[in-house]
């Protein structure tokens, strides 16, 4: 779909910054720093909003499946009906860009038709895990100034009060038993006849008796199982209903990754990076129309909002699990029995799968969250693609993503891969310097995908999002405070967080403890 598109252009953004090679201003640049621009010359997307992605995905079929959860299902035509009555409600109450509007929903079709609603209404959303203590939620609402908040009625009364705005109650979302039963038998003429048609091939299609499903490819629209194209979407919410004009500036959403510390880092990301991610997950993941795609993470946990987009911006069909933590043999059953294609996981949940008998239908395994052991790679890698990837909310999701692996040798390290669509991956010494592959030191990303910073937080944010050297001006780069080194193939090997300690004896640590292994 986008990704197939002429909207990718190539980029490859120079290194004008310092090496650790010491050489006269005329000298050419090693060979070492021609390589780390080649694996930095990432495609980039023409940018496009977060409404606009999902309103161009869902416009392919609007009769194929969105939403499954259990045994009920929800089309895209469906999605975008309730999706936009619930923005316009939003919008009435004078909710816009710039606005951040928390979800306090159950993974569940609600809130999927809660996030898609406040997207179309321009605002940003703060996906908030209901089931979480008070005294996380709370906090956090505070902190990010979200002027309203959606969740349902019997919930509503357990939730912390905001400090501007009200708690509204989302509609409980229609869901007719699913028929995954394709209807081939040939219509009647004047059921047929009956039938919207919109142009003149559609009209030749029913003359003919056409009834056979079409599979349709990137950019055209979608006949529906008889081989008629079906009604278009209700129109779309644009900027003259929004309370303002939405620009690619505007906050998408806000995450609070989970600190250990305690101090609240909301990060917020613009609309400016999602194109890439999506064409991101259409070439490295082989997500497409086909694609049953799991979502089994928290709705707090910005894993989920990866798992809806490789889901619903490739027209592809996200298949719910159950409200609450999901793991082990249930997890198994259930992406047997929903016929799961596009798996996302964390390595620790990965783990906890039972492998003597791999999911045949699943063809798309990515781990994330942490780098992966080895041991996984032997048990999952075999008769599907199997990547490893890794990213940072600041940075948009996903910043690094591996080719597709095989098992790896006992002790050795996984690849967390090389730099994504539209992003720039550095490896720095403690005072900026390029580092060469091989040698450890600071990983940062550059790129659109960038947080605009941490909300309320302008200290730590000066901090974390520092000038980038290396690229054009103006342009940022995020400070991980993770360790790695490039590999001799482009990928980058990860090697746990930054420590106390200078990098050089950090990098002292890690050898001794690989030579030790």
């Amino acid at each position: 779909m986008l990704a197939d598109s002429p909207d990718v252009c190539d980029t490859a953004p120079g290194f004008a910054g310092r090496t650790t090679e010491s050489a006269d201003p005329g000298d050419s640049a090693p060979e070492w720093q021609h390589q780390l621009r080649r694996w930095n010359a990432t495609s980039s997307a023409v940018a496009l909003t977060l409404p606009q992605l999902l309103t161009r995905a869902a416009s392919y079929d609007p009769e194929a499946t969105a939403v499954v959860c259990g045994g009920a299902a929800l089309t895209y035509r469906t999605l975008t009906e309730q999706s936009n009555r619930l923005a316009r409600r939003l919008i009435g109450a004078g909710i816009g860009p710039e606005d951040v509007v928390a979800v306090a929903l159950p993974r569940s079709a609600e809130w999927v038709v809660a996030v898609c609603a406040v997207a179309q209404a321009g605002a940003a959303f703060l996906a908030v895990d209901p089931d979480a203590a008070p005294a996380r939620i709370a906090p956090i609402l505070t902190d990010s100034g979200v002027v309203a908040g959606l969740t349902t009625d019997y919930r509503r009364e357990s939730l912390p009060a905001l400090a501007s705005g009200a708690w509204l109650v989302v509609d409980t979302v229609p869901m007719p038993e699913r028929d995954d039963t394709l209807a081939l038998e040939v219509f009647d003429r004047d059921d047929a006849l009956a039938l919207e048609v919109l142009d003149a091939r559609a009209r030749e299609l029913v003359a003919e008796g056409a009834f056979v499903p079409m599979r349709r490819t990137s950019g055209e629209s979608a006949p529906s199982a008889t081989g008629v194209w079906t009604a278009p979407l209700e129109r779309a919410i644009g900027d003259a209903e929004r309370v303002r004009p939405l620009r690619l500036q505007h906050p998408a959403y806000v995450v609070y990754p989970y600190e250990a510390s305690g101090i609240l880092r909301g990060a917020t990301v613009t609309h400016a990076g999602l194109a890439n991610l999506v064409v991101t997950q259409a070439q490295r993941c082989d997500s497409d129309p086909d694609a049953r795609v799991l979502a089994a993470a928290a709705p707090g946990r910005d894993t989920a909002i990866w798992e809806l987009l490789l889901a619903l911006a490739s027209g592809a069909t996200l298949v719910l699990a159950p409200p609450g933590p999901y793991a082990g043999a249930d997890l198994y059953e259930l992406m047997d029995d929903a016929e799961v294609t596009h798996a996302v996981l964390t390595p620790h949940i990965l783990a906890t799968l039972p492998s003597a008998e791999p999911l045949p239908r699943l063809r798309l395994l990515a781990t994330t969250g942490a780098p992966c052991p080895a041991k996984l790679t032997g048990i999952w890698s075999d008769g599907r693609s199997f990547v490893s990837g890794l990213g940072w909310a600041e940075a948009g999701l996903c910043t690094t993503m591996s080719r597709p692996l095989g098992a790896v040798p006992a002790h050795a390290a996984v690849s967390i891969g090389g730099p994504v669509v539209g992003t720039r991956c550095y490896v720095l010494d403690d005072k900026m310097n390029l580092l060469p592959p091989g040698v450890l030191g600071e990983i940062y990303v550059a790129g659109a995908g960038l947080a605009r910073g941490y909300h309320r937080r302008a200290g730590l944010t000066t901090a974390r999002f520092v000038a980038d050297p290396f690229g054009g001006p103006g342009d940022r780069m995020y400070r991980t405070g993770e360790l790695g080194c490039w590999r001799g193939d482009g990928e980058l090997d990860h090697h746990g967080r930054l420590g106390s300690q200078p990098i050089g004896q950090q990098m002292a640590s890690v050898m001794l403890a690989a030579s030790a292994g």
